[in-house]
């Protein structure tokens, strides 16, 4: 698209911004329109839409017999024989302009390999185009603020590292969450610190692998954790939890997160009460997803390293703090429903 620049006074002035007549790429709602179209076809073509995640389709008869998943305009699937017949189906509707397909393909940055131990994920080409910002001069105080300009560079490169940290990368979530809090003003020792974290995921080339499970033996696992007072001038605290789905023996790593508790922790117990309400709650949705597709619920075993958390769900005294007492209600509630 080419635009020509207006003519009249003040038309190079910074921070001015133009009024477009129309949308220089479609509609406003386009992507909407296009995503209802998709969602469309694929039910005519027999597949069922996930009600837990949109961006979900699977075909089911008396077993599984695929997967499809959504990101825009890109598909990735998986299947049986009969359901890469409805595959060619679409290819036919849609003009498609690239299909991969065999052990290994790339979706969306991330690489993907199939194998005899399982299945591997990993960003190693999209980390390898990751630099630290080399053109500030860290001999400066590092408590001084940086410019305009190294602002953007922050701000770019803590982009950078959380896609990392969202899909392959769960050992720099925290990372993430705690150079978030500067992200309007960053000092010159923010940036040093987020080049360190640059030069350590450089170090080792790391893949996640999802093994293959026994299907009669499989269950969710959530390990929760928190830290009391760790964050904003050690007066909030954070949340954190990973979920597995295992048979007992092996682990295939499905979700995880690290996140500012937004109440003020008045203690350890409170602050353990919440990341594992945080955990349990994105186990119950995971459960339910795979109900969906298997027929079937999924037991959720739970984790901690809180003494007092275990003594205070299955106690029959209440918690002193009535907000506290309810968190921790929510929790006996889910141990009794199993």
């Amino acid at each position: 698209v080419v635009s020509t620049q207006s003519t009249g006074k003040n038309v190079k002035k910074q921070g001015l911004i133009w009024k477009l007549v129309r949308p220089l790429y479609g509609l406003a709602d386009s992507s909407r329109n296009w995503y209802l179209t998709v969602r469309k076809t694929l039910k005519d073509l027999g597949l069922t839409q996930s009600a837990s995640d949109k961006a979900l389709f699977f075909l089911k008869t008396t077993k599984l017999e695929g997967l499809l998943i959504l990101h825009v305009d890109d598909f990735l699937y998986c299947g049986t024989g009969r359901f890469q017949e409805i595959i060619k189906d679409l290819c036919k509707i849609y003009k498609v302009s690239s299909v991969q397909e065999g052990e290994t393909c790339k979706y969306i940055g991330l690489q993907i390999k199939s194998g005899d131990n399982g299945i591997t994920l990993n960003q190693n080409d999209y980390l390898g185009d990751v630099d630290s910002v080399q053109s500030v001069d860290f001999n400066r105080p590092k408590e001084e603020l940086l410019n305009t300009e190294e602002v953007k560079e922050y701000q770019s490169l803590l982009g950078k590292i959380n896609w990392l940290s969202c899909n392959t990368r769960p050992d720099i979530k925290f990372d993430v969450l705690y150079f978030s809090q500067f992200n309007k003003n960053p000092t010159v020792g923010h940036l040093k610190g987020l080049n360190a974290v640059v030069k350590r995921i450089k170090k080792h080339s790391i893949a996640l692998l999802f093994p293959k499970l026994s299907f009669s033996l499989l269950r969710l696992e959530v390990y929760s954790d928190a830290s009391l007072g760790n964050l904003e001038n050690k007066v909030k605290s954070c949340k954190a939890y990973v979920l597995f789905l295992g048979d007992g023996e092996r682990l295939c790593v499905l979700d995880w997160n690290s996140k500012k508790i937004k109440r003020v922790c008045n203690d350890t117990l409170e602050a353990e009460t919440r990341a594992l309400r945080f955990g349990v709650t994105h186990a119950i949705s995971i459960m339910y997803l795979i109900e969906e597709m298997l027929g079937f619920k999924l037991p959720i075993h739970c984790f901690i390293d809180s003494m007092t958390l275990k003594k205070a769900c299955f106690s029959t005294r209440n918690v002193s703090d009535p907000i506290l007492r309810r968190e921790v209600g929510k929790l006996q509630q889910f141990i009794q429903d199993g």
